[in-house]
C-alpha cells in the first residue's frame, strides 16, 4: 500500500486502517533496513489515533439508535418490509456482546444484511432466538 503524499485520509478510512498502520509503516522501513524517523513515527500513531477515536465515537453513536427501524425487504420475509435492529441493540435484547451477535449472524442463526456499512439484524429473528434460548 503506498499513499502519494499529500492525500488526505478521511477519519472512516483511518478507523478501517488505523490499527495496522503503525505495523504497516514500520515494517516497510524495517525491510528497507532504514531506520523509521521519530517525525514519521509520530504522524502515523496520530492518525492512528484519530482512526481509533472515530471508531470509538460511532459505536458509541449505534448503541443509541433508540429503536428497531422498518427498512425494505431484506429478502427474509413475503410482506415486503421487516423491521430490523442494529449489532448493538440485538446483542442487548439477547444478553450477549454485539461480537456473538455477528457469530450468530455468520454461523446462519440470526439473519442480517449490511447496509450502508452497518450489520442490520432482522428483529423477527431475534425474538425467535430469545424464545428458543428461553425453553
Amino acid at each position: 500500500m503506498k499513499i502519494p503524499p499529500g492525500v488526505l485520509l478521511t477519519a472512516p478510512v483511518l478507523a478501517e486502517i488505523g490499527p495496522v498502520l503503525l505495523d504497516l509503516v514500520e515494517d516497510r522501513y524495517r525491510r528497507d533496513g532504514l531506520p523509521m524517523p521519530e517525525n514519521v513515527r509520530r504522524e502515523v500513531g496520530e492518525a492512528a489515533e484519530v482512526g481509533r477515536r472515530f471508531r470509538d465515537a460511532a459505536r458509541k453513536r449505534s448503541a443509541n439508535v433508540p429503536a428497531p427501524v422498518p427498512v425494505v425487504d431484506l429478502g427474509r420475509s413475503p410482506g415486503g418490509a421487516s423491521s430490523v435492529m442494529r449489532t448493538a441493540q440485538a446483542a442487548d435484547r439477547l444478553g450477549v456482546c454485539p461480537r456473538e451477535v455477528r457469530q450468530l449472524v455468520a454461523r446462519g442463526r440470526l439473519h442480517g444484511d449490511i447496509v450502508a456499512g452497518k450489520l442490520l439484524v432482522v428483529e423477527a429473528d431475534v425474538e425467535r432466538l430469545i424464545t428458543e434460548r428461553g425453553k
